[in-house]
């Protein structure tokens, strides 16, 4: 019986650290991604996209709009943010709002495939 128990408890630990590699080991594409919503997982407050979010990769460099400033960078590692950098409009305080907690929180994101995630937050692709 506790060989069982030992050998089911093992198999659910390799599975979901397997898991949590996979995701890890994801890159997305050279393309436009357009942005659905973007969720702050410490309040679960959604900002729905505006007609032109959107997220696009080029070989190593991003480029990121949420509706005011441009953000841009290089994707060093398979998928870390670096080099991150931005426009300066002044917008309505609504898109300085997402546009500030998105740039506040482009560190240790995965790539999912039509998501963009950490602890912070969520990017949904349509």
């Amino acid at each position: 019986m506790k060989k069982i128990l030992l050998f089911t408890l093992c198999a659910l630990i390799f599975t979901a650290c397997t898991k949590e590699k996979a995701l890890n080991l994801l890159k997305p594409e050279n393309k436009e991604y357009k942005i659905a919503q973007i969720i702050n997982k410490t309040t679960n407050e959604v900002y729905n996209a505006g007609s032109n979010w959107g997220f696009s990769v080029d070989n190593n460099r991003f480029g990121l709009y949420v509706g005011c400033n441009r953000i841009f960078g290089e994707l060093l590692d398979g998928f870390s943010f670096d080099k991150v950098a931005s426009t300066k409009m002044l917008c309505d305080a609504a898109s300085m709002k997402v546009e500030d907690f998105v740039l506040s929180n482009l560190k240790d994101l995965k790539f999912g495939g039509s998501f963009l995630e950490n602890n912070a937050m969520k990017i949904l692709f349509k």
